[in-house]
């Protein structure tokens, strides 16, 4: 062990620099939009909502495969004290994992060091900059981990590695389904293509379809696992209520035309490469250059296309701000300028850039067809690819004779991608303020372990007080404007379809909220809570819809705080008795 260690102690000190940075990251940023969402859409499950009956909220399977975690933290400390942070930090453990897989499926092609080092690019990666349990976190890494167990299947060194393998990469696949079900598609595609590749390596179709059975019943053992408790919790009417959830506006507004859709994927992918024509041109010559002159100038060129890329990418911008999906899928298009020349590669490399690349590319599709976000949303799919391009960069390293320059080279791609992904975080993650202003700590509450500004540590906590003298016992809640944190800061069930923004001013609350309450007076919330004055002014500016009309005659106002240390302005109704 002291000898491995003492061989690849460069590997080592990287792959811990890397997570070292990952975690000090996670105490710092306090964010009171998408994160908090979605900690609360697990959480109100805690609070006796049931899922698909009276929570609608889009992306169900997503805040259902939280609720584990969350679940032991509230049994372990009674309450939501620093649940915020914990969230974030059972994500890392979670990210860990996947590595683990990552590092099991390529350790015999890259060998120990070096595949627990590329581990760490799958590891830090967080969509939209938000490192959390989100739907866009978990499908991605869920499907990245799954092709990795399937590629390990088809050179795994013995029958039984290679079962558990195929079955593990089912329960990954079925579970990223689970969270994101219009990743069905993917998974089918998945499915057709390992059957395919299966059947070439063991020469035998009937050998193809066992190794795609044995995965299939993988999927198939923990689809009835999870749904299970879910006919139990629904009483048998799991069916009945689905209709729920994808009546959600979330769910239907991801394009209603198949053509429009596909054509703002066209367009938008199109605008990408346009931006970024002049870096993805001289990246492609480097790769050229690579494949001619490795053999001669292996030390200088092997790099070329990753220095080309990050160094004319990072170039300085004023008019661009680049997210980390932009960077994952400008690394990731590089996938398709290796393709003429992966058959020079091991065959275990080959089926980690084919199953990488095309499956990524299928899940890029699905994202982009069934989000509002279009392809701008799908683009952070291009991950797989970049994995996949990654692949054959480190082997070619790893076949040099040099031992000694091998050992630094290993590290220079991975630092590159992981080092890229976390100065990313640095930059936009979370939307408080740049890193250098969170200052001060939270001492108390949801968010309590959490470093962010002066003014929002203040005004989170005077929220938080305020709203727990408000509470009601075992009444239920809903909370109006962008309140999302709000579900978690009060121990009140949510009673609302979702607790995400209600906006007056959007179409989509003038039947959608109404058809929610029509379902009886259990549906209604005891306590109505304004919390931003904005969405109560725009409340007052749209009493024609429905929505407005069940608050106007159903509830009457009762107190009105405005939180010195915030803007938050706190309106409570009540609901009245005889309604």
């Amino acid at each position: 062990m002291l000898a491995m260690v003492r061989r690849n102690v460069l590997q080592i000190l990287c792959l811990l620099v890397i997570l070292a940075l990952a975690v000090y990251r996670l105490f710092f940023g306090v964010e009171l939009t998408d994160e908090s969402y979605y900690l609360s859409a697990s959480f109100r499950y805690l609070q006796g909502n049931i899922p698909f009956f009276d929570a609608w909220d889009a992306h169900v399977g997503s805040s259902l495969f939280s609720l584990p975690a969350l679940a032991l933290f509230y049994q372990a400390t009674g309450g939501t004290e620093g649940i915020f942070l914990f969230f974030r930090l059972s994500f890392f453990c979670f990210m860990l994992l996947m590595g683990l897989v990552m590092y099991l499926a390529t350790k015999s092609v890259l060998g120990r060091s070096t595949a627990f080092l590329a581990a760490s690019v799958l590891i830090v990666v967080a969509p939209f900059s938000l490192y959390n349990w989100s739907y866009n976190n978990l499908s991605l890494v869920l499907l990245c981990a799954g092709l990795f167990l399937l590629a390990f299947s088809l050179y795994a060194p013995t029958a039984k590695s290679e079962r558990i393998a195929q079955v593990f990469a089912g329960i990954l696949l079925a579970f990223m389904v689970f969270v994101y079900f219009t990743q069905a598609l993917t998974c089918l595609f998945v499915a057709v293509l390992f059957t395919v590749m299966a059947s070439i390596k063991k020469k035998s179709i009937p050998k193809g379809l066992q190794a795609s059975l044995f995965a299939a019943l993988g999927g198939l053992g923990i689809a009835i696992v999870l749904t299970i408790p879910l006919l139990l919790v629904t009483q048998g009417k799991l069916l009945s209520y689905l209709p729920n959830v994808t009546s959600n506006p979330a769910v239907a507004a991801g394009g209603s035309s198949l053509f429009h859709a596909l054509y703002g994927v066209v367009v938008d992918t199109l605008r990408f490469i346009y931006q970024y024509w002049l870096p993805l041109a001289l990246g492609a010559v480097g790769i050229l250059a690579v494949q001619l002159f490795k053999k001669r100038y292996p030390h200088l060129v092997i790099l070329a296309p990753f220095f080309l890329i990050l160094i004319l990418f990072w170039l300085p911008n004023p008019k661009t701000t680049m997210t980390i999906i932009e960077f994952t899928a400008f690394i990731g298009l590089f996938w398709f300028l290796w393709i003429p020349f992966i058959n020079k590669h091991s065959v275990e490399v080959k089926t980690l850039f084919w199953l990488l690349g095309l499956g990524g590319l299928i899940s890029f599709l699905c994202v982009s067809l069934s989000s509002a976000g279009g392809a701008f949303q799908g683009k952070y799919m291009f991950f797989c690819l970049m994995l996949a391009v990654l692949m054959p960069v480190l082997e070619d390293i790893i076949r040099l004779p040099q031992a000694p320059i091998k050992q630094a080279l290993t590290c220079v791609p991975v630092i590159l991608l992981s080092g890229s992904l976390l100065l990313l975080w640095y930059q936009a993650f979370y939307r408080d303020a740049p890193i250098s202003q969170l200052t001060t700590r939270v001492e108390q509450g949801i968010f309590a372990g959490v470093y962010t500004t002066p003014e929002r540590a203040a005004a989170v906590m005077s929220l938080e007080e305020e709203l727990s003298r408000l509470q009601r016992g075992n009444q239920s809640v809903l909370f109006l404007g962008h309140a999302h944190p709000a579900y978690t800061m009060i121990e009140m069930r949510a009673a609302t379809p979702t607790v995400w923004i209600v906006d007056f001013s959007h179409p989509m609350f003038s039947d959608w909220f109404p058809l929610y309450y029509s379902q009886g007076e259990s549906f209604k919330p005891d306590l109505i809570i304004f919390i931003e004055d904005e969405t109560y002014q725009s409340f007052l500016a749209n009493q024609d819809l429905e929505l407005s009309g069940i608050i106007i005659h159903d509830y009457s106002f009762t107190e009105e705080v405005i939180v010195s240390e915030s803007s938050f302005h706190i309106r409570l109704f009540t609901r009245n008795a005889a309604s």
